[in-house]
């Protein structure tokens, strides 16, 4: 598979990511239109019988997109080696919550409530960071 070739895949699969991103929440609430998200969080959608698989393998899709849309561009915005491996180090735990708040469903609230809220420290993290790395060199591209 050429590089070419590679992109374009890489870009289809972010597409696809995205849209499930969008989509899944609304199919999810179709499905229960009782669902009001002020009185409970998304994460119902993955506790619920007849939404649960779309909603938990939605979230290990996009933990997978997360991934190597990060992965893919360490290569190309930073020299740097111990950037990548800081950045490598943040984006792998970001994952790896994300990925345990997929599979711990809300029956365990403790810990998928931890994960959840540490996926969502680490990623925001993880984007912070890879922007002040980034404006370290270029500084109208952080």
């Amino acid at each position: 598979m050429g590089i070419t070739q590679a992109r374009f895949w890489r870009r289809i699969y972010l597409v696809i990511c995205l849209l499930l991103g969008v989509v899944t929440p609304l199919v999810c609430w179709y499905m229960i239109p009782d669902f009001n998200p002020v009185e409970k969080p998304l994460s119902y959608f993955g506790v619920v019988p007849h939404t649960s698989f779309i909603w938990n393998a939605t979230l290990l899709v996009l933990a997978v997109g997360v991934y190597l849309n990060a992965q893919a561009s360490f290569k190309a915005y930073f020299r740097k080696r111990h950037y990548r491996r800081f950045l490598r180090v943040i984006l792998w735990a970001a994952v790896c919550f994300l990925f345990l708040t997929a599979i711990v469903d809300m029956q365990h609230s403790l810990i998928h409530k931890l994960s959840a809220a540490l996926f969502f420290v680490t990623y925001n993290f993880f984007v912070f960071c890879f922007g002040l790395l980034r404006s370290l060199k270029y500084v109208r591209k952080g």
